[in-house]
């Protein structure tokens, strides 16, 4: 992240361009201009007083501004050569051009800095402060995090108390002995610690989930706090850069002083003396006035870490120049003696080839600085992309999580609305019930009253009570069958929901009671039946005592047998309605408690409707965090793009600050070209003298002022001298030794100041080298992240496929339950033209089409149970295709899950053998009853043929009971085949579940597949 104040407005950047563009220009005619001035700095007496030789040397002059530099430094390489003569002087016209251009390039410095200025003003410490803020934010949120994380745990904690006491509560109870209530209230604790443990891992899996983004916002906050201190760095970098820097410009001021001070002092004759003295003080002040406006922008431009490009061309050129001096200097040596110049030039030429070793190192530095750096930005973007991609995901996971709520939402309604009808149904078979029993009664009472009336008990009327009874005991048991088929539906029910199980099988439970009470109905009837034979017995005493004692006395033994006929009679009664009346009470007492298991029934389903109600506020919190990390993540992307904008805008100004530093260069390049002309026309003259012995004084002011001024911009550039005394700087002429050897002290100053900038430069790669290897970490671990990505897609592919065989199968299942309900149908319509031929026979008609409404209405359930089925498989398929780019869930739950599974196969178990304990005791009353038949058969009379129709309808109805019983064997093996499949399946799917994503899509597929079941 860079500062916002390097970010520039489009119109301010198109501005500053122009104007640049400008300076570009206006620089490149004065570096020919200044060119054409180099080439007639040096003249001689005798091409001075020729003015045409001049005017054809201005005219080549004007040709060479047309040319590249290339050109011009070729054409300057032959009029300097030794064939050619020396130019003329230059015009007045030319100098005044000369003006004109410096002018020009003033205004256009002048513009530059006024854009800058203006930039500056427009600059402020946003960004910092929106950082900070940002900060702020990220550990408000880590705060609440944590407190929600505190309560989390309070709440574990409570669980996990209330369990230990529960199960304290249940080993006590298990080691005293229980009885019924106990037994409920027992299995009633169970069920509801069952609840609690599922509570308690929901808990602890949305605990971690929080812990794991506790984590993750920790992590960005660390990044942030690194990127906090890079910036700091980073100031701190510029600050000492812009120091370099500053430095670096008033030397390159001294050099453009001292270029000019040569050039004024070169052209001092004693007739242009004071036109160019005056000239010449007023370039100094429009010179010093552009370098402080170039001082200005300097420091703007150096604070963007663009030193070391910027430096680039100007190493190269000075390279070349250096290779140019070392072949002209090896020329000189072979041309003339060994002189004290020579060794001067010698030690130039070392220190030109130290600088451009080092400024060659520095030039490859920071060409891998820019490489790393635009890798860096790359790497901030793929991350932000990531990020961006993340919080899609989480998003979309949310709205599944909603939609899995509504529907299971929907499916806690139809269970209430299965309830409601089992509950209406149980109210009809007691109804039912109460009426056969009125019904015995009635019948009973008036059997009693006829045997009383014609005094005598026929075996006819016996028989027809074996009847009713037998018919009595057709209804129990077709009520019975009613109540397996409502146990066997509750079971069904069972496995949508663990809550609902429990409950239904506590409903089983009561229905059991309700049987095992039936049972004793019948054994008291059984009871009552053999009372009745030993009334029978003793009427046949009464009778044969009765034709004993006709003679003696027929009307006192008459009397007296009736008489103690009805106190028999009357006692039998009395103890018969005193055990019906208490159990009817009894019957009351349940159907009281079976009123109150519904009510709790009701009242767990809105305490299950509230704590979901809560689950989706807490998803609309985390729905609500998770919009406030997207805003966050917008607000980066776009400082993202202003940042690369203002990387756009300073790559721009980089490339014309380095059009240009190379014009500088040139400019450079050739001033020291005209210095090593100089020197090689002073060495020239040199050996003119020493061969000709004569030595003019004029030449030897000429050189010492040269030296002397030479001397004078190195003390510009490296500031005043301690050891001078007054700051008096020592002078050619008076001690030429003492002048050499303080030029060569300050030549190795400015050698050490070098060296200090090559051992800065070294420092910035080693950082540079760090962070490199940092962001490389962050890649590889990107790279990994993206591969497990990819692999938990190509698992999550692999268990959709195999969840779709598991529909085929249920399917295959589905058409043979249709198929045993035609069965069904038919074994129904049977009975139906069986029993259409005595008024008993409505009531089963009347019952029959009950039974058929109820079948129509499960059928319908069953119809829309498919219709549920295929919408949740589109679904399914819709949330497969959803899930692929993340899957994550603990293995845990599939545990759990089997756990379930098995106690829910027990539960089955246990009720199927229940079934089978009911059906052997059924078959036992069959066999007692056909034995206690099997006399009266043997006889012709109607009584008989009466007992044969019973006989056939107990072997129809013997012949349903073993049906039922094969097709609960089937069930109990259907049972077990889904037992070892689902333990298959989930043995296959233990190895693949190594991301959360991916399990909670299992997850969410188990739970509707049990629903549909």
């Amino acid at each position: 992240m860079e500062d916002e104040r390097w970010t520039t407005s489009p119109e301010q950047y198109s501005q500053t361009k122009h104007a640049l563009n400008g300076m570009n220009e206006d620089k490149d005619e004065y570096g020919l201009a200044l060119d054409d001035i180099d080439a007639d700095i040096y003249l001689d007496e005798s091409t001075r007083e020729n003015p045409l030789y001049a005017l054809n040397g201005h005219s080549s002059s004007a040709v060479m501004n047309g040319t590249s530099e290339g050109t011009t430094s070729q054409k300057l390489g032959d009029r300097w050569s030794s064939n050619s003569s020396k130019p003329a002087a230059m015009t007045l016209k030319e100098q005044e051009k000369i003006i004109e251009e410096v002018k020009s390039e003033n205004f256009g410095l002048k513009l530059r800095v006024f854009f800058l200025e203006e930039r500056l003003e427009k600059m402020s410490p946003e960004h910092m402060n929106g950082m900070a803020q940002e900060n702020v934010d990220l550990k408000a949120n880590l705060q609440r995090i944590l407190s929600e994380l505190r309560q989390y745990k309070e709440l574990l904690t409570r669980a996990r108390a209330t369990i230990a006491s529960l199960e304290a509560q249940a080993n006590c109870e298990l080691q005293h002995g229980m009885t019924e209530e106990q037994e409920e209230e027992f299995r009633n604790a169970i069920a509801e610690r069952l609840e609690l443990i599922a509570k308690v891992k929901q808990l602890t899996q949305r605990i971690e989930a929080m812990e794991q983004e506790a984590n993750a916002k920790d992590s960005e906050l660390l990044q942030l706090r690194s990127r906090l201190g890079e910036l700091d760095a980073q100031l701190d970098d510029t600050e000492e850069l812009k120091a370099r820097y500053e430095d670096q410009i008033r030397e390159l001021q001294d050099q453009l002083m001292e270029y000019q001070q040569n050039e004024s002092r070169l052209y001092e004759r004693p007739r242009e003396d004071e036109g160019w003295k005056v000239q010449c003080h007023e370039l100094e002040q429009e010179l010093a006035a552009s370098q402080e406006e170039l001082s200005q922008a300097r420091s703007e431009m150096n604070a963007m870490n663009r030193y070391m490009e910027q430096q680039k061309d100007e190493l190269a050129k000075a390279r070349m120049d250096a290779a140019k001096l070392a072949r002209q200097l090896e020329g000189e040596r072979d041309r003339r003696p060994y002189s004290q110049d020579d060794v001067d030039l010698e030690e130039l030429r070392k220190l030109y080839e130290q600088l451009e070793a080092h400024c060659h190192e520095l030039v490859a530095l920071r060409k891998e600085d820019a490489i790393r750096h635009d890798q860096q930005l790359e790497d901030i973007v793929a991350e932000l992309d990531d990020r961006t991609a993340e919080l899609a995901q989480t998003q979309e996971d949310l709205r599944n999580a909603r939609h899995m709520l509504h529907s299971k939402d929907k499916a806690i309604a139809v269970l209430e609305e299965q309830i409601k009808q089992l509950g209406l149904s149980l109210q009809d078979i007691e109804a039912i019930h109460d009426e056969e029993m009125a019904k015995m009664k009635a019948q009973l009472q008036s059997g009693f009253a006829a045997s009383l009336r014609t005094e005598t008990v026929p075996l006819r009327d016996f028989q027809q009570i074996r009847e009713d009874l037998e018919m009595s005991e057709q209804r129990y048991l077709k009520i019975r069958e009613d109540l397996e088929l409502s146990d066997q539906r509750n079971l069904k029910l069972g496995g949508d929901l663990e809550l609902s199980e429990q409950r239904n099988i506590k409903l089983c439970n009561d229905l059991d009671l309700n049987e095992q009470r039936n049972m004793k109905l019948c054994n008291d009837l059984d009871q009552s039946e053999q009372r009745n034979l030993r009334l029978e017995s003793k009427l046949r005493m009464a009778n044969e005592q009765r034709m004993a004692a006709e003679t003696l006395n027929a009307e006192a033994s008459e009397q007296i047998a009736e008489l103690t006929n009805e106190l028999n009679d009357r006692d039998d009664r009395l103890r018969f309605y005193e055990e019906q009346e208490l159990q009817l009470s009894k019957d009351t007492e349940a159907r009281l408690k079976l009123n109150s298991d519904l009510e709790d029934l009701l009242q767990v389903i809105e305490r299950n409707k509230a704590a979901i109600i809560e689950k989706n506020d807490l998803i609309d919190s985390q729905a609500r965090e998770m919009d406030t990390q997207s805003r966050e993540n917008n607000r980066l992307n776009i400082k993202i793009r202003k940042l690369n904008d203002a990387n756009a805008t300073l790559e721009e100004e980089k490339e014309q600050l380095e059009t240009e530093l190379r014009d500088r260069a040139t400019t450079v390049a050739m001033l020291r070209s005209r210095l090593t002309e100089l020197e090689l026309q002073l060495s020239k003259k040199q050996r003119d003298d020493q061969s000709a012995g004569e030595t003019s004084k004029s030449d030897l002011v000429e050189r010492n002022t040269l030296l002397f001024t030479i001397l004078q911009h190195l003390e510009n550039i490296l500031g005043d001298d301690d050891r001078l005394e007054g700051n008096m700087l020592p002078k050619p002429s008076n001690n030429f030794d003492y002048f050499s050897s303080h030029v060569l002290s300050r030549l190795k100053s400015l050698s050490g100041l070098f060296v200090l900038f090559e051992r800065q430069a070294k420092e910035l790669e080693n950082k540079t080298l760090v962070k490199l290897n940092q962001f490389k970490k962050q890649m590889n671990m990107r790279l990994m992240q993206l591969e497990e990505y990819e692999t938990t897609i190509n698992k999550a592919i692999e268990r959709q496929k195999k969840l779709r065989s598991q529909l085929a199968k249920k399917q295959t299942e589905n058409e043979e339950l249709q198929a045993k309900q035609l069965l069904l149908a038919r074994t129904i319509a049977e009975l139906k033209g069986r029993a259409k031929s005595s008024d008993r026979s409505r009531d089963v008609e009347a019952r029959f089409r009950q039974l058929e409404l109820k079948l129509q209405a499960e059928r319908t359930q069953y119809v829309k149970s498919e219709e549920l089925w295929n919408a949740r498989i589109r679904e399914l398929e819709k949330r497969t295709k959803n899930a692929e780019e993340g899957r994550q869930r603990d293995r845990q739950g599939y545990k759990e899950k089997l756990a379930a599974l098995h106690d829910a196969n027990e539960a089955d178990r246990k009720t199927v053998d229940g079934l089978l304990l009911q059906n052997a005791y059924q078959q036992e009353i069959i066999n007692s009853r056909s034995q206690t038949i099997d006399t009266p058969k043997r006889s012709n009379t109607p009584s008989g043929s009466r007992v044969e129709r019973g006989s056939l309808n107990l072997d129809q109805l013997w012949n349903r009971i073993d049906h039922l019983s094969k097709s609960v064997d089937r069930e109990k093996s259907k049972n077990i085949q889904r037992d070892e499949a689902i333990k298959n399946a989930l043995s296959r799917m233990s190895g693949y579940l190594d991301r959360r994503i991916l399990d909670q899509v299992a997850d969410i597929l188990y739970e509707e597949l049990e629903q549909v079941e």
